[in-house]
């Protein structure tokens, strides 16, 4: 006895491609800006700008000899605000 499988009827991709929410608004639709973050030591970091842009880098927040521990935190906040000001704001933050 043969086995009958079913196959859906294939559509035409254009008629189903979905519209971005922006465009239906009138506006243009843009790709978010993520940065990522590998906290530790030496803290490692990757940002995709809005143009789709990726940099990347390691940034090292240690404190001077003289200094408690709370500077490694208020460097660190300095650091991410610059970052912030410098891509023109962050739609995501992602960390490991």
């Amino acid at each position: 006895m043969a086995t009958q499988t079913l196959t859906q009827r294939q559509t035409d991709a254009s008629t189903t491609a979905s519209v971005p929410i922006e465009a239906l608004a009138g506006g243009t639709p843009t790709t978010p800006v993520i940065l990522a973050l590998d906290l530790g030591h030496c803290t490692g970091w990757a940002l995709r700008s809005a143009c789709g842009v990726i940099t990347s880098g390691v940034a090292e927040f240690r404190p001077d000899r003289w200094q408690g521990g709370g500077m490694k935190f208020l460097r660190f906040r300095r650091w991410l605000t610059e970052l912030k000001a410098d891509a023109g704001g962050l739609d995501a933050v992602l960390y490991e």
